[in-house]
């Protein structure tokens, strides 16, 4: 079984770790099934509150190759490159479709690792847990290409590889070298490409995204680390710019904004070179954001890319969203015509007659792949006693399973804010959407949003409605305010507040871990290596040359 199969080779891995006295200076960390060597100089990088970030890769990982991976024997199937692209919807549709590829199940006794299983880069690796733990605990790697830039990360790898009793030049293979460069010299061919590419940087993954499109092989899976999450939330709107393309907007939806500018630019970069991108999971947590997605060539879908890419329009005042895409195409009886976007009428909100403020563009499609998440909520259920954060992974697919596919959300604190009313409880704002005929849900990156397909004018009559049930007081509000403006208009929409159970979350009712707390006291982005800390010290005093 799924549980057994990863049992095994986490046993025998374990097994095989050396069990040598320490090198002096040095200290030991464990986590999953592997034990790292760790430099008490902190000369390379380690951070034990992503553990969970490594724990939901491997899971993803592992559920990926089951589901997706194909048999590299099957010549027929690599030089179509379709994999499973037609039950996904992304296959190409002109001309005869070739046969399904022949699928391996790294559950299955006859599966032959070596000769079967799937090659990974990690592109940053540090110290090489990472890799390592890959490589324990997912049954359907054949190798791992375990590269760093920097020498103390290659020793690093190197000791810790050689401590968990794996092979260095078949099983873990460190390697010193740029990122880029690496990825850019497996994408000259189909055979050399990557079937996993993981970026886990510190900082922005912007600079890797160009050349990871082109190394991950075809519907091979690209994961994604970005740590500056600061920028992404817009903080420094400039700054994102630089990195992303994008424009950041402060708000209520901001930790998912940051999502979806990331998607928006590995979207982007994918398609220059006539790929796509289907995110399966894409997650915003603690510090950072942690991006799945899949990676396929059709340079017909890539032109549509312009449909999933747009603009967002936030009010300045009540703070209320309209997004807008960048165009699409619609088919007449002549064929497919594109067609461009339309800002909103007057560039002003109409509930409270703010100006907008634009940011973007951001990707507009599905974060999440649904059925994806279905099983690895259905694999957790056999193979969630590997992972110490557990509780936090099913709480996080449980509450990304149920969001809606919509872009951005409402804080009900901040409707609340806008006309100084007493917060309306989500039970009954739910509930208000739900008996209306609307769809409504949380999202996992904010505990008071709530994401409908209502209409932002429903929205506001829910609050008009809560106003009159509960009235405010005049002296709280500014006669020009933009609450003001709001409560002075009539209400359109019929409002029923009777509790809808249909309405409610089931992860709440379930008592999952749903929003984690802060795991440690000043928890956080650790800071960059000591070593290149001192080297850069070291460069700054030196002389400048004239």
């Amino acid at each position: 079984t799924f549980r057994n199969l990863s049992r095994t080779y986490r046993v025998r891995a374990m097994a095989t770790a050396s069990e040598s006295a320490l090198p002096d200076g040095v200290v030991a960390i464990k986590e999953g099934s592997t034990t790292i060597l760790f430099p008490s100089s902190e000369e390379v990088f380690y951070n034990p509150v992503q553990e969970f970030n490594r724990d939901l890769s491997i899971h993803v990982i592992k559920t990926f190759s089951n589901k997706y991976m194909p048999d590299p024997t099957d010549v027929f199937g690599k030089r179509h490159a379709r994999r499973t692209l037609i039950r996904t919807g992304l296959a190409e549709t002109d001309g005869p479709a070739p046969p399904e590829r022949i699928m391996n199940d790294p559950t299955s006794p006859d599966f032959q690792r070596e000769s079967q299983g799937i090659n990974v880069l990690e592109a940053l690796a540090a110290s090489g847990l990472r890799s390592i733990r890959y490589y324990k605990e997912i049954p359907a790697v054949r190798t791992i290409l375990c590269n760093d830039l920097k020498a103390e990360a290659l020793a690093s790898i190197e000791q810790n590889v050689k401590h968990n009793g794996l092979d260095p030049t078949t099983h873990v293979i460190p390697n010193q070298g740029d990122a880029n460069a690496v990825l850019h010299q497996a994408s000259q061919s189909a055979n050399t490409r990557f079937d996993v590419v993981d970026l886990d940087p510190y900082g922005t993954a912007s600079p890797f995204l160009d050349a990871a499109v082109k190394g991950v092989s075809e519907g091979g899976l690209l994961c994604v680390t970005c740590t500056d999450m600061a920028v992404l939330a817009g903080s420094c709107p400039d700054a994102c710019f630089a990195k992303y393309g994008s424009m950041a907007l402060r708000g209520s939806f901001c930790h998912e904004m940051g999502l979806r500018m990331v998607l928006n630019s590995i979207s982007t970069a994918a398609n220059r070179y006539g790929r796509v991108i289907e995110p399966l999971l894409s997650c915003s947590i603690d510090f950072y954001c942690r991006l799945f997605v899949r990676v396929s060539r059709s340079p017909s879908k890539a032109k549509r890319g312009v449909a999933t890419a747009g603009l967002v329009y936030s009010c300045s005042g009540c703070n209320d969203f309209v997004t807008l895409p960048f165009g699409s195409h619609i088919t007449t009886d002549k064929g497919q015509k594109f067609r461009h976007g339309h800002p909103p009428a007057n560039g002003k909100c109409q509930h409270c007659s703010r100006p907008y403020q634009i940011g973007g563009p951001v990707w507009l499609g599905p974060l999440h792949n649904k059925d994806f998440i279905q099983t690895l909520q259905a694999n957790l259920k056999e193979d969630g006693h590997l992972y110490k954060t557990r509780p936090r992974m099913e709480g996080m697919l449980a509450v990304c399973h149920e969001e809606l596919d919509l872009p951005f959300h409402y804080s009900v604190d901040g409707l609340s804010g806008v006309v100084h009313c007493n917060s309306v409880p989500h039970a009954d704002f739910r509930s208000a959407l739900g008996n209306a005929g609307y769809r409504v849900s949380g999202t996992h990156t904010n505990p008071q949003g709530l994401k409908t397909d209502a209409p932002g004018s429903f929205v506001w009559d829910v609050i008009r409605a809560w106003v009159k049930k509960y009235p405010v007081s005049a002296r709280t509000l500014a006669a020009k305010s933009p609450g003001t403006a709001i409560l002075s208009q009539d209400a359109t929409h019929e409002v029923d507040f009777t509790f809808n159970k249909a309405a409610q979350d089931r992860s709440k009712t379930q008592g999952l871990v749903r929003y984690q707390e802060n795991p440690t006291v000043n928890w956080g982005p650790k800071n960059k290596a000591k070593r290149k800390q001192q080297d850069d010290v070291e460069d700054s005093k030196k002389p400048k040359e004239a």
